[in-house]
């Protein structure tokens, strides 16, 4: 059940960003808001996709479960982090007649 609430979010995500909710300096503010708050949709039902995982461990002693689990613990929290910061991280520069959206800790 897990993975297609996940697959469904997923397809969500990637629209929104196709059609141009993302994080963008200069953007409408909402722009930020809908691509952090789907970025937020998409970690928690990866989460819960994950709980599969433990549940497949805990009652089958499946060794690839565990470590999906453990992996999809890991990358769910760190996409929820990223996805949430990210609107507070960007900036735009222009150099030379160009204007690029940057991510702060990248240089």
């Amino acid at each position: 059940m897990g993975h297609f609430i996940a697959a469904g979010t997923a397809v969500v995500f990637g629209v929104l960003l196709l059609f141009g909710f993302r994080f963008d300096a200069e953007g409408p503010f909402m722009f930020n808001v809908v691509g952090a708050a789907s970025g937020a949709v998409l970690a928690s039902t990866v989460s819960i996709q994950v709980l599969g995982f433990y549940g497949m461990w805990r009652n089958y002693g499946s060794l690839a479960a565990a470590a999906a689990f453990a992996f999809g613990l890991i990358a769910s929290s760190l996409f929820a982090f990223a996805s949430l910061l990210a609107p507070l991280a960007v900036s735009q520069r222009c150099d030379w007649g160009w204007c690029f959206t940057v991510i702060e800790s990248w240089g």
